[in-house]
């Protein structure tokens, strides 16, 4: 069948040379043309700014070109599985793109056709960003899971502004060696421990209180971060002679529950992207793709 299907396409491809547009690229059914391909690189190039005299055209093309190829494989599975676009969604996300660029209603697709680019082939990669958007929401839905603690991770490592911590920093000094801290490390399992022992054990006993950003040591944020309130961390900045650990009696969130909820969005539009990008690639490999080149 593939041996018909590909002596098919070229008689099609052959024969599209005499034509206004030249077949380039096919994926299954849908077909890409030197069109296609020279409308969403003066889209890009003018969108973008790029500077055609310093980049290697031809790497571009061949990149856009393969994002053709993507689009019409999502779009394939989009209309498989029953994904839609109304004309609605697609002023909206046009009211979107103008608000986010500071242009009066109607000026997108003005700024298009001033472009030599034709509203249709605008809208159609309008539409391809929606169904992708539409396709990571419905991976969203059905298989990705966020934890409180892969969140909580993320705040701390990208808003450590926001963490508010209360934590004793417990290390040996002259009067103790690493063997008497190990001791206490096994006795302590809470902030209620630490504050039972004695001063005067040999060890120095630090409260730390503050937010997470104004810790400057290094290795004592990293316990911190890995540590839950309540608990302890486990010893490090182990040597012949010194070593701590860290108790972390209170963890405290400066956040709302709004920007929770954006973060924990994004963090699983994250988390659903790559795995689109892992279904789609698993996908390509199963179509009939066929590049003939712009040339």
């Amino acid at each position: 069948m593939k041996i018909l299907i590909t002596f098919f396409l070229s008689f099609v491809v052959a024969y599209s040379s005499f034509a206004d547009s030249k077949i380039i690229a096919v994926v299954d059914s849908d077909i890409i043309t030197d069109g296609d391909l020279e409308q969403r690189y003066e889209m890009i190039v003018a969108q973008e700014q790029i500077d055609t005299t310093s980049h290697d055209v031809s790497a571009i093309k061949n990149h856009i070109l393969n994002v053709l190829i993507n689009e019409k494989i999502f779009a394939q599975e989009a209309k498989r599985i029953g994904i839609t676009v109304t004309d609605k969604e697609i002023d909206q996300a046009i009211e979107r793109i103008e608000r986010s660029k500071s242009l009066a209603k109607g000026d997108f697709l003005r700024n298009v056709a001033a472009q030599s680019i034709s509203k249709e082939k605008a809208i159609e990669q309008i539409k391809n960003a929606i169904v992708w958007e539409k396709m990571l929401l419905e991976i969203m839905a059905q298989k990705v899971e966020m934890s409180d603690s892969e969140l909580f991770e993320f705040i701390s490592n990208n808003h450590s502004d926001k963490v508010k911590i209360e934590a004793y920093l417990i290390k040996n000094n002259k009067k103790a060696t690493v063997e008497d801290l190990k001791k206490l490390w096994q006795k302590t399992k809470s902030c209620r421990d630490v504050n039972d022992t004695k001063l005067d054990s040999g060890l120095g006993i630090t409260l730390i209180k503050t937010s997470l950003d104004k810790v400057s040591d290094k290795e004592v944020k990293t316990a911190i971060n890995n540590t839950n309130a309540g608990s302890k961390s486990e010893i490090f900045e182990e040597g012949d002679d010194s070593a701590s650990f860290i108790v972390v009696c209170n963890k405290a969130y400066d956040i709302s529950n709004d920007e929770i909820d954006s973060i924990r969005y994004n963090l699983k539009l994250k988390k659903a992207e790559a795995q689109a990008q892992y279904h789609m690639q698993s996908i390509k490999k199963k179509k009939f793709i066929k590049v003939y080149g712009s040339k």
